[in-house]
């Protein structure tokens, strides 16, 4: 059950969070966590097919990943219009258990591709049919409430970093208010890609990406450890172990870029927008410090960005770390808390769904 003192507990409410890599699905009592992949497969010689999805998609020659920085795909491999039909059916699948007269809140990404952003809405909605209503979040403040109490999170100042696969969200809200937001096109998936060169210039191996992400998974920042991976190396298997030295380098180094993009470019747009909420994170240290995404998973990389925003001068030592337990359903837990509070304001005023009421205690636009 998920524990927040100030957030009700309706039934047959469903926060979700469809992720370029990790999708995720929770009703506040159960959490269901499926990687975002879809595989078509031949069933005769005649072309026709059937979709198999998540971790049964994965690790196929034609394994597809329909969203690219948590949108629709427009790209060589995959076209918009397949994006969007992939994604139908992906979201078809995941979300068919959910009752008719259940509530669904969605985390959606803060990529600034409109076009891909409404196309995304529309397959959801259109694989969702439910009489309370569907709603869209944003998938860094969602991360933030479902990390910290939601009194705590719209009482003070908020500044979020949703380390995710393709993208790197960062938000800050003061008391609710949005200051300033903006999305990185880096993230776990470019220290995959590092990853994978690293391997190869350093053993001779060949790591999927599947393969990668394990290793990545079975890191320590803290620990510096090696991890054993069964890898392909003159066209068969060999079981390589990956020095902890030849992935500490590439960790580190996504470290630093964001912490460059924090100083450089992100906070000096939050002080053109609101200088004091700055300068109350910075002085005073009021506020906390929200990492998540997959990447806080790893043990050390949360306080390691912390430490490093801290000697850079972004935020004083006096803000807050917060981290989720798991940094990949975060946002999904923020979305289920956002539908208890529409849930229970429609209640409270008698309406028959969501859509009927606008409710000033949640934007669902930030």
């Amino acid at each position: 059950m998920i524990n927040d003192p100030d957030v009700t507990n309706y039934p047959m409410i469903y926060g979700v969070k469809i992720g370029s890599k990790y999708t995720v699905i929770t009703d506040g009592v159960t959490v269901r966590k499926e990687v975002t992949a879809i595989r078509k497969r031949p069933v005769d010689l005649k072309g026709n097919y059937v979709y198999d999805f998540s971790t049964n998609a994965e690790g196929w020659s034609d394994s597809l990943y329909p969203l690219k920085q948590g949108v629709p795909r427009n790209d060589m491999l995959m076209s918009i219009a397949e994006s969007i039909k992939l994604t139908s059916a992906y979201t078809q699948w995941l979300l068919s258990d959910i009752p008719d007269d259940a509530g669904v809140v969605v985390c959606l990404p803060l990529i600034r591709d409109t076009e891909g952003l409404s196309a995304l809405k529309s397959s959801i909605a259109s694989a969702v049919s439910t009489t309370k209503g569907i709603q869209f979040f944003s998938e860094a403040w969602g991360a933030a409430l479902g990390t910290i109490p939601i009194r705590e999170a719209v009482g003070t100042n908020v500044l979020t970093l949703n380390f995710g696969s393709s993208t790197v969200e960062v938000t800050m809200h003061a008391s609710k208010m949005l200051v300033e937001s903006n999305v990185y096109t880096f993230g776990g998936s470019e220290i995959d890609k590092r990853l994978i060169n690293a391997i190869e210039q350093s053993y001779k191996a060949k790591s999927t990406e599947s393969d990668t992400r394990a290793i990545k998974e079975q890191y320590s920042w803290e620990e510096n450890n090696s991890v054993e991976a069964v890898l392909t190396k003159d066209a068969s298997k060999h079981n390589v172990i990956i020095s902890g030295d030849v992935i500490r380098p590439i960790v580190s180094n996504a470290i630093d870029n964001l912490v460059n993009l924090i100083v450089t470019q992100f906070l000096p747009a939050a002080v053109m927008s609101d200088s004091s909420a700055v300068s109350s994170l910075q002085g005073s240290g009021r506020g906390y410090l929200v990492l998540c995404g997959g990447m806080v998973n790893m043990p050390g990389f949360a306080q390691e960005l912390y430490k490093r925003l801290c000697d850079a001068g972004a935020i004083n030592t006096e803000v807050i770390l917060a981290v989720p337990e798991d940094g990949v359903i975060a946002p999904a837990i923020g979305a289920w808390k956002v539908g208890q509070v529409l849930e229970q304001a429609r209640v409270e005023n008698g309406f028959s769904t969501w859509g009927e009421m606008t409710d000033e205690s949640v934007d669902t636009s930030k």
